[in-house]
């Protein structure tokens, strides 16, 4: 009963600060026209204002014959031109919604791809982000329905990207990029640096991700089994690597604890991102997590616990839609209880949960509403 308070409490607190309740008219994805299958971005970001430039491919697969035209969303920035299969196509774009006629029609189980170019500068209200910090810095922030803001996507939960995202970003060649994904290589030419990063597992649009600054990174490794290595990478600025050791000192045991609980840690690799300023104190990004600049200097343990154990919980196994977020948050909230237990005794563990449960209690006196609105 505690456990279930607890969940519930999240769709009105969330432990990272985020609001999560967000009502959305939703449908099953056998329902929708087509299924993505993959997104490949290239992007040129100046790093110096919120501008960008750049296309998205979209492979996708038709789920309908006779299929001829297709939706997806950008809300806040201009579509320049759009390809199908390579062939220029005629398209509307109105308020977020594209509109995309295809040259011609496709039957159920066929696949195509549609190439956007797109340009504009960011509103800086979610989705692509830029500041002039301590050291210049951009990155994207998606959750809640802020995908669309940054790259055109088909921005539901529950339309997985079957087959991934891969990046190739471009940036003066100063700046690092990190990303959703397997770093795979660096290419400069003429004072700028291309950055490739893959990344071939399923991915909601939300938790694609990446990040740009003048960063330098901190490197452990977990060992899920003999022979076997995932690399840990974080990206932070050089000011903050006198925190790190001790900040991340305890990463390795978390996946080490959350695997021996949910099974294998379900993707390539793992690492954070250290960003300021930020909405929240982190977000879970696929393979690469968010994390508020305080929580690095603060030692944050058990924020960085709960946005771990999302890798499990909310990643791998996603919510239908945004009304559903607060499984994702309620196993999370729970698994960084866990985690607390695991370092400070079963106590501090019922302590916590039996705090939370008052948190609940309170606000709902306060403010009633439902955990969930169909």
């Amino acid at each position: 009963m505690v456990l279930l308070f607890i969940i519930i409490n999240q769709t009105l607190f969330d432990f990272e600060g985020k609001q999560t309740f967000y009502p959305e008219s939703i449908c099953a994805e056998s329902t929708h026209s087509y299924n993505v299958l993959h997104y490949l971005i290239n992007l040129q970001l100046p790093m110096n204002s919120r501008y960008l430039s750049g296309a998205v491919t979209i492979a996708m697969r038709s789920n309908m014959n006779n299929l001829n035209q297709i939706d997806l969303y950008l809300l806040g920035l201009n579509v320049d031109s759009v390809k199908v299969d390579g062939i220029s196509a005629t398209y509307s774009h109105i308020a977020e919604t594209i509109l995309v006629n295809l040259p011609h029609s496709y039957n159920q189980g066929d696949s195509f791809s549609v190439k956007v170019g797109y340009s504009g500068t960011a509103s800086g209200n979610m989705g692509y982000l830029y500041y002039q910090s301590l050291h210049p810095i951009s990155y994207t922030l998606g959750c809640p329905f802020a995908e669309k803001r940054w790259f055109p996507c088909y921005d539901r939960l529950w339309d997985k990207a079957d087959y991934g995202v891969e990046f190739y970003i471009t940036v003066p060649d100063s700046f690092t990029v990190c990303a959703t994904g397997e770093f795979l290589g660096r290419v400069v030419s003429q004072g700028f640096a291309t950055y490739h990063w893959k990344h071939n597992y399923p991915i909601a649009p939300y938790l694609i991700h990446f990040a740009s600054s003048i960063y330098t990174t901190y490197s452990d490794w977990f060992y899920p089994a003999p022979g076997e290595s995932i690399e840990i990478k974080y990206y932070l600025w050089p000011e903050d690597t006198v925190y790190a050791p001790t900040a991340f000192a305890l990463t390795t045991d978390m996946i080490y604890f959350y695997d021996s609980l949910f099974g294998d840690y379900p993707f390539e690799r793992y690492g954070m991102d250290v960003v300021n300023p930020f909405y929240y104190g982190g977000m879970e990004h696929q393979t690469m997590s968010t994390i508020h600049r305080q929580w690095l200097i603060g030692n944050d343990y058990y924020g960085m616990a709960h946005e771990m154990s999302h890798q499990w919980w909310g990643d791998m196994i996603t919510c239908f839609g945004w009304q559903n977020v607060w499984l994702n948050e309620g196993f999370a909230t729970y698994c960084d209880a866990l985690y607390l237990e695991r370092r400070q005794g079963h106590q501090a563990f019922i302590n916590t949960m039996v705090g939370r449960l008052n948190n609940y209690i309170s606000a709902e006196n306060a403010n009633p509403h439902s955990m969930y609105n169909p």
